[in-house]
């Protein structure tokens, strides 16, 4: 039934005759025709094409035609890539696919999300990974996947070498399931990135994963929001983070954590790892975050912080602002609905944007701010040249706080994502708001639902559209202006029906699949459901690369705002065999997917932000069936938060695994440094003694020269700032790329 091109090699496998090894014939399995007699109408039209997104593509293959797909695979070697959501798949194709997987040795992405594979289909897929050593990423979200089908998953992860990143969101696996997979992280070193969001392992599960944490040292996030953990399982959890030197992100959004997160203090003050933190909806309170602000304060290394959704009023926003205020390595802070009223609580939000100096995301939706607040925020906003996206939807803003709003961004040269849905701001609000809107040429992304914007607008709206190329399209509904627009959106493609806009240039769509895509939709709309990063712009005046981190309620949201975007795009230009519903999201790594639910919060409450950054110690993919042909790459893994890698750019920016794998084996990247600096400090006390260090520096590799006692002493007094005997992390960072220069 199926063709192998490859030839078996006469090594023994430890997993028999099922199992044999096969030899690496790259070069001359291009003597068959690469499965096109099978996957060329699917739009492999060439032996360039290394990612195909089925989906987008409008196929529906259902049990039969992926049958006839997965021969395909067994004699591909250019897919790299795969997305297969909501192709019906079922427990039968999955058993088809199956055998495509076991002779596949070059695809690293597999979307299989929506596919009613149930527990029977999930059995045959783990089969086909048993014998797979390529695959990086596999999504089997919303798949009716039950604790059977979870503890076939852990019985794969003990075996697998390749596979990092894996998202099990929106199943129905309960705690059996659950400490299953607790337990097969205990053995697994591979595994980097695990969504298990939107199941119902409850504490029992939650207290196996905080075991299991106590050994592993290779898990960089953990999505466990909405899974019925009481506070006993958010305890345990946020106590393993004392000894775990991996874990970067942590997601416990929705889940009943109460009085744990006070445990928080401790941690946060002696882990110097922990990232992204997302604690949106539970139930912190005034007191609380009281006691969570001194380990705040003292910590150096939180990027993300999510208290969205709890009642802690403005007296605790106050606390967790101050603690905040100068943190040179905070990006993102959620603060939505979390009862904040009046101008007294803007006044430290202003300035934690004023001090802020990295701060580049700010969700502050669905607080009583008022107009004289946000006018009183928009004088402030010009200070912080790195802030790139605010949200600010029903927040009263009025036509005095958009006019306010219009002043500051006229003095942003950079600006990526803006949110101001149902404040009503009217259409001389708006007006002014477009035109300053016109003048940045960066937007990605702008929702102005309900903001009683008439036809007025009509002519400021095509000017901002098109001097921001980018820009997709708007989110239009529940304005007068919006009339028939398919789901209130305004496209590129509508709007040059309606306006006139010219459409997007050849800068900004050369890399868009030429056959099969929906129109008007481009690359960069899709590559996060891929888990795919596209080349990013820096942030011209700080040099910072945009940032959104992955386990966030703004995240999920800013997805699902995307989906119901692209659903109404084919109707607007007339597109045919569109998949119809809207497809769940992938997290915010390879955020891919949601890492959130539809939560109590509208989906339009946040903005959509930037795509996540991700870091990876190997370079993205890219998403176009065109263009020469490389060596499979890596996949960047699923709510990897490490360093803040590119996330776009019309730039040419060194690939990752060339900076890491540089012949001298020399510390480049910030994820070598910090993962070097966190084996080195076994207490975790965040610094290292120096004299322990002389002997590890003379141990380095200095190019064949050998340091006198003295001579290291000069090196090290020279760099350790403040002379007090330790080596923290930042001058650890300065010592080893003064090295690197040399």
């Amino acid at each position: 039934f199926f063709r192998c091109c490859h030839t078996p090699c006469t090594t023994p496998s430890p997993h028999g005759e099922l199992g044999a090894v096969m030899v690496d014939v790259d070069d001359d399995s291009r003597l068959n025709d690469n499965g096109r007699q099978y996957l060329e109408k699917y739009g492999l039209i060439d032996d360039h094409v290394t990612s195909m997104n089925l989906f987008l593509q409008g196929h529906h293959l259902g049990p039969h035609g992926i049958a006839d797909f997965a021969k395909g695979l067994v004699e591909n070697w250019s897919l790299t890539a795969l997305e297969l959501r909501r192709q019906e798949i079922g427990k039968d194709g999955a058993l088809s696919l199956a055998q495509g997987l076991k002779q596949n040795r070059h695809l690293q992405y597999l979307g299989l999300g929506r596919n009613k594979l149930s527990n029977e289909g999930c059995f045959s897929i783990m089969e086909g990974l048993r014998l797979n050593r390529t695959l990086q990423f596999i999504d089997l979200e919303w798949n009716e996947i039950r604790d059977d089908g979870a503890m076939a998953i852990a019985e794969m992860l003990r075996h697998s070498n390749s596979l990092q990143s894996l998202v099990l969101e929106r199943n129905k696996i309960k705690a059996k399931g659950g400490v299953a997979l607790a337990g097969a992280l205990k053995t697994n070193r591979k595994l980097r990135n695990l969504n298990l969001g939107y199941n119902k392992i409850m504490s029992e599960g939650a207290l196996a994963f905080a075991e299991a944490l106590q050994v592993n040292e290779t898990l960089v996030t953990l999505n466990l929001y909405l899974n019925a953990i009481r506070q006993d399982g958010c305890e345990a959890l946020v106590q393993s983070l004392h000894g775990n030197p991996s874990l970067q992100s942590l997601n416990l959004q929705s889940n009943r954590m109460q009085g744990a997160a006070a445990s928080l203090c401790d941690v946060l003050r002696d882990n110097s790892v922990i990232r992204e933190l997302n604690l949106q909806g539970t139930m912190l309170d005034e007191d609380i975050c009281r006691r969570m602000a001194p380990g705040l304060l003292e910590n150096q290394s939180l990027m993300s912080i999510n208290v969205a959704s709890n009642p802690i009023g403005n007296v605790g926003v106050k606390c967790l602002l101050n603690a905040m205020k100068g943190k040179t390595a905070l990006r993102y802070v959620d603060i939505s609905s979390c009862g904040m009223e009046g101008v007294g609580a803007v006044e430290d939000i202003c300035e934690l944007v004023e001090l802020g100096s990295n701060l580049q995301i700010l969700q502050m939706d669905d607080n009583k701010i008022g107009r004289k607040g946000i006018v009183h925020l928009a004088t402030r906003l010009e200070r912080n040249v790195a802030l790139h996206t605010i949200g600010l939807d029903r927040t009263d803003m009025g036509r005095e706080g958009a006019q306010a709003l219009a002043v500051a961004l006229k003095k942003k040269s950079y600006w990526l994502s803006l949110s101001i849905a149902y404040n009503r701001v009217g259409s001389d609000g708006m007006r002014s708001l477009l035109l300053a809107l016109e003048g940045i040429g960066s937007l990605k992304e702008l929702d102005l639902t309900d903001n009683g914007i008439n036809s007025s607008c009509e002519d400021q709206m095509y000017k901002m559209m098109k001097k921001n190329p980018g820009l997709q399209y708007v989110r239009l509904k529940d304005n007068p202006i919006a009339g028939s627009m398919p789901s209130g959106i305004l496209t590129q493609e509508l709007a040059e029906q309606m306006f006139g806009i010219p459409t997007l240039n050849e800068d900004n769509s050369a890399d868009m699949p030429t056959e099969g895509l929906a129109c008007g939709v481009s690359k960069e709309a899709f590559l996060p459901k891929l888990g795919l990063q596209a080349n990013p712009p820096h942030n011209q005046t700080t040099h910072l690369s945009p940032y959104q981190p992955t386990n966030t309620f703004a995240a999920g949201a800013r997805l699902r705002k995307q989906e119901v975007a692209e659903e109404a795009i084919p109707d607007v230009i007339g597109t045919r065999n569109w998949c119809r519903g809207t497809p769940s999201p992938l997290p915010a790594d390879i955020s891919l997917r949601s890492s959130t639910p539809t939560g109590p919060r509208s989906p339009t409450s946040f903005t959509k932000g930037a795509i996540a950054i991700r870091d990876s110690p190997s370079p993205s993919l890219s998403f176009a069936p065109a263009g020469p042909r490389k060596k499979a790459a890596g996949l960047t893994p699923l709510g990897f938060t490490g360093a803040l890698s590119p996330v776009r750019s019309h730039y040419t920016h060194t690939a990752l695994s060339r900076l890491e794998g540089n012949v001298g084996g020399l510390l480049l990247t910030e994820d070598q440094l910090r993962r070097r600096f966190n084996q080195l400090d076994r207490n975790g006390n965040g610094w290292l003694d120096i004299e322990e260090f002389k002997h590890i520096y003379k141990t380095l590799d200095n190019f064949g020269v050998e340091y006198e006692e003295h001579e290291v002493d000069a090196i090290l007094n020279k760099y350790n700032i403040w002379k007090d005997g330790r080596i923290k992390y930042d001058e650890f960072c300065i010592i080893m790329l003064g090295l690197v220069r040399r």
